[in-house]
């Protein structure tokens, strides 16, 4: 016999399900929640710290789970110990689907910073907006965003990771990646939990500057 709507809601999120709600509080507001989601992203990570499986393909790159920890790791270090990056700083990402974008947004969200998504597409005017409206401490560029870029970070002193420039120069206010990443490091352990931010993603502009809406971690671990 067929389950209505109502029965088949009740038995996947009833109890003992993978997907039991619970009333919980989020930010004040009592509503329902799930029981067994992770706590931070890097809960909805660390499982696949150890597989050797294939995670990411890129032209004849091909980066393991593992492979990709490794390299988060080394970053979310650099971070902290380097760049002195605390829970709550901003972090922006902008550039291309390369493997660093995957790699960024998991060491800046294991640490409790905030990653910030950089339309790739936005002028230097849009980008320096953004830039200033949520107060990046850095910001990870590829080639074709470190020229429009370094004006806006030069301005409002926002230092700069520069990913496989090419033959594009690097300016002063920037390190390479591969300069500051040294693999071997562990990810810095930070307390983090459901209710701080995550993420922050920008609307299009098209009736003005682009706007910030910014999520969590719990918003970001159960969509």
């Amino acid at each position: 016999m067929a389950l209505g709507y109502q029965e088949s809601i009740d038995e996947v999120t009833g109890p003992g399900s993978w997907f039991e709600v619970e009333d919980g509080v989020v930010n004040g507001v009592p509503m329902k929640v799930f029981k067994n989601a992770p706590v931070a992203l890097r809960d909805m990570f660390n499982p696949s710290r150890e597989s050797d499986a294939t995670y990411m393909v890129y032209e004849d790159e091909e980066w393991s789970f593992k492979k990709t920890h490794q390299e988060a790791d080394a970053l979310a270090y650099a971070l902290v110990h380097t760049y002195g990056i605390k829970p709550g700083d901003h972090v922006g990402i902008s550039m291309r689907n390369l493997p660093e974008w995957a790699i960024a947004f998991t060491a800046i969200t294991g640490i409790g910073a905030v990653s910030v998504s950089m339309n790739s597409w936005w002028t230097e005017e849009e980008l320096e907006f953004s830039l200033k409206d949520v107060g990046l401490s850095i910001l990870i560029v590829d080639s074709e965003r470190i020229e429009r870029a370094t004006g806006p970070c030069e301005r409002n002193g926002t230092k700069m990771i520069t990913v496989r420039e090419g033959n594009v120069a690097v300016p002063a206010i920037a390190k390479r990646w591969e300069d500051v990443v040294v693999r071997g490091e562990a990810m810095p352990f930070v307390e983090i939990t459901t209710d701080m931010d995550a993420i922050i993603l920008f609307t299009s502009g098209t009736t003005g500057f682009p706007k910030g809406a910014v999520s969590t971690h719990q918003a970001v671990g159960t969509q």
